[in-house]
């Protein structure tokens, strides 16, 4: 009896140590099942952020290749406005060219008082001295207008240009005079 009494002692310290180590095991299991939980929680926010970040991905590249579409598109409008600057620059040097040939054309009657030569609004304007043309209160045009005008007319038709004229008297004297 003492042996089946040993033997019932060992077995239940067996089966103590079992109990404590199945104990163990299942803290173990709680452990890893709040643990398997955590994860999968945290797979989720992963995968839903992965989600979010393909999707920006997404947007991304269609933003950057609107933007290149746009850069296309401003790069020939620029290619454009550069090429018509060009063109309106060569123009530019083209007028101011031929007023400079004018004004050195024109420069003796400058000299002289008969006319004034200038720029304005990229138009060049000749403009004949008022006491060279008519006497005051005159209608006629004086002998050194007349000819005052044929010089400027000359140099003028050499030019493959139109001109527009214009021209008026003073107010003094009479209003039939003045508006003949």
């Amino acid at each position: 009896m003492g042996a089946l009494k040993n033997k019932i002692q060992g077995l239940n310290r067996d089966k103590d140590a079992l109990q404590e180590k199945l104990d163990g095991t299942k803290r173990q299991l709680k452990g890893a099942q709040e643990n398997y939980k955590r994860l999968a929680m945290l797979k989720q926010r992963l995968e839903n952020k992965l989600n979010e970040l393909v999707q920006s991905r997404a947007r991304c590249l269609a933003n950057v290749q609107e933007l290149s579409n746009k850069r296309g598109e401003l790069g020939s409008r620029l290619r454009t406005a550069f090429a018509q600057i060009d063109r309106l620059k060569r123009l530019a040097q083209r007028r101011k060219a031929l007023f400079d040939r004018l004004r050195a054309s024109l420069q003796s009657m400058v000299d002289a008082g008969k006319l004034r030569v200038r720029m304005r609004k990229g138009m060049l304007v000749v403009q004949l001295a008022e006491d060279i043309l008519f006497a005051s209160g005159q209608y006629s045009v004086k002998r050194a207008g007349r000819q005052a005008i044929k010089e400027v007319t000359q140099l003028l038709s050499t030019t493959n240009r139109r001109w527009q004229i214009a021209g008026h008297t003073d107010n003094t004297g009479n209003a039939n005079t003045n508006w003949r």
